[in-house]
This record gives C-alpha cells, sequence and structure tokens, in this order.
C-alpha cells in the first residue's frame, strides 16, 4: 500500500468522525434540551476502502479497522429515540390542546414479507403512516424476541418521522435498527 493512499484512508476516517461530531453538536442545539436524555448515540461503520490493511494502534484507537471486506471506520450518529419522539408529539398536541391519535397497528403482506403499518393522525399535521418489515427471522437483537413489538415501535417512530418529530438533521427518518450497521 503507498503511503499516500493511507494518508487519504486516514483523512477521509477523520472527516468521518469529525462530520459525526458536529451533527451531533447540531442535534444538541436544535432539540429542545428538555429531550436530550432522548438523544443517543447509534455506531455506525463507514466504509473507506474495498482493501484491507494493516494498521496500527493509533489508528485503531480512533476507530478504523480492517478486515478482508475492506476498511472502515467506527462513528457515532446521534439519533432521536421513538419515545423520546412520542414525548415531543404529546407534549406539543398537549400545548396546543390538540389531538394526537395512534392507530392500532395493521399487518399486511406483500411480496412474501410481513409489514407493519401504523397510522398516527394529528390535528396540527394530518395523517402520517410508517410501515417497516416484521423480522420474523432474525436470530439477533430484539426482532428475536419480540419482532411485533418492535416493528409497533419502529412504524410509529416512523410516521412521528414524517410529522417532524426527532430529525436532527442527519438526512434520514430511519429507524434504530436501520442505522445499525450490517454485520461486518
Amino acid at each position: 500500500m503507498s503511503k499516500k493512499l493511507f494518508d487519504f484512508l486516514k483523512t477521509k476516517a477523520t472527516a468521518e468522525i469529525q462530520a459525526a461530531a458536529k451533527e451531533l453538536e447540531q442535534a444538541k442545539f436544535r432539540i429542545d434540551p428538555q429531550y436530550h436524555d432522548f438523544l443517543v448515540l447509534l455506531s455506525q461503520n463507514v466504509n473507506l476502502s474495498k482493501d484491507s490493511f494493516d494498521l496500527d494502534q493509533e489508528d485503531k484507537k480512533r476507530g478504523i479497522w480492517s478486515t478482508e471486506r475492506g476498511t472502515f471506520v467506527t462513528i457515532n450518529k446521534p439519533y432521536i429515540t421513538v419515545d423520546g419522539r412520542i414525548k415531543m408529539a404529546r407534549d406539543e398536541h398537549k400545548e396546543a390542546n390538540k389531538r394526537l391519535d395512534i392507530h392500532p397497528p395493521q399487518i399486511f403482506e406483500i411480496a412474501g414479507k410481513a409489514l407493519m403499518s401504523v397510522q398516527i393522525d394529528s390535528e396540527l399535521y394530518g395523517q402520517a403512516t410508517g410501515t417497516i418489515e416484521i423480522g420474523l427471522e432474525k436470530e439477533k437483537g430484539v426482532d428475536a424476541i419480540n419482532p411485533f413489538a418492535n416493528a409497533q415501535t419502529s412504524a410509529i417512530g416512523r410516521a412521528l418521522g414524517f410529522f417532524g418529530y426527532g430529525l436532527i438533521g442527519t438526512g434520514t427518518i430511519a429507524t434504530a435498527d436501520e442505522m445499525k450497521p450490517l454485520n461486518e
């Protein structure tokens, strides 16, 4: 590996780490301090190269790692939890003396996949629907324990995201599970 290429990867990793830190700073600024307890950091692995490299301890301490699948840097992305989004929505609607109705989930199948959909009606914002695949075949994580509850929570969080709750400028309305890295 050339030193020039490796220096480029370190520079790219540093930029990813700095961008994630800036997103956290912006999230804290955008979110009312009363909801900061609902702001969590989710680890994500960003691919820096398809090639594998030998790394020193300093690189590893910075979150850079390498396998046969490539070289990555682990960053932490801010995320507002679904319970935080629900609290934000309920608080805003209560203060405005407006209704917020979270309807029971609907389960249906499309192309062999089980999906769950939750509709939310807001007197402030109208109607939004969050839909998510039910992780029935998962062997790890929360879906292995209770895929229906996880899907319902994710669908509610997505619908509230469409109303703008929990959006912190990271460019996504994704659920926490969607933000988790795939097994590298």
